[in-house]
C-alpha cells in the first residue's frame, strides 16, 4: 500500500501478489481497506491541521469537533494496531476491519 500524495489516496503498489490470487482479486480484497485508509488520512489532516487555526477564525465549536474527531481516530488507530501482523488471510483482515471501515466511511461522508 502506498500513499499517492498528489492524488490524495492510497493505492496497491504495482507488483504486489498473493500466492493463488490474481492481481485483480488482490485489488478487490484490498479495496475497502485502502478506501478506509484514504478516509482516515483525510480526516486526520482535517482534525490535525499543519497550521493551527486561531479560535477567532473557526470558533470553539469547530475546535471541539476537531478534538472529538481526533479522539475517534485514536480509537481507530488502536484497533488497527491490535490486528495480528501475521497468520491472517486478506479475507480475515477484511472481516476483522469491516465494522471500523463502515464507521470511518460514515464519518467521512457525513
Amino acid at each position: 500500500m502506498t500513499w499517492l500524495f498528489f492524488q490524495g489516496y492510497f493505492s496497491v503498489v504495482e507488483g504486489l501478489y498473493v500466492s493463488g490470487k490474481s492481481p485483480e482479486a488482490v485489488r478487490c480484497l484490498c479495496r475497502d481497506i485502502l478506501q478506509c485508509a484514504t478516509y482516515y488520512q483525510r480526516l486526520s489532516d482535517f482534525a490535525h491541521p499543519r497550521q493551527p487555526s486561531s479560535l477567532e477564525e473557526f470558533g470553539l465549536v469547530m475546535e471541539a469537533f476537531r478534538s472529538g474527531l481526533g479522539r475517534f481516530l485514536q480509537h481507530y488507530r488502536a484497533f488497527v494496531l491490535a490486528v495480528p501482523k501475521s497468520g491472517l488471510t486478506l479475507l480475515r483482515i477484511n472481516t476483522l476491519l469491516r465494522k471500523v471501515v463502515s464507521q470511518i466511511r460514515c464519518v467521512h461522508i457525513s
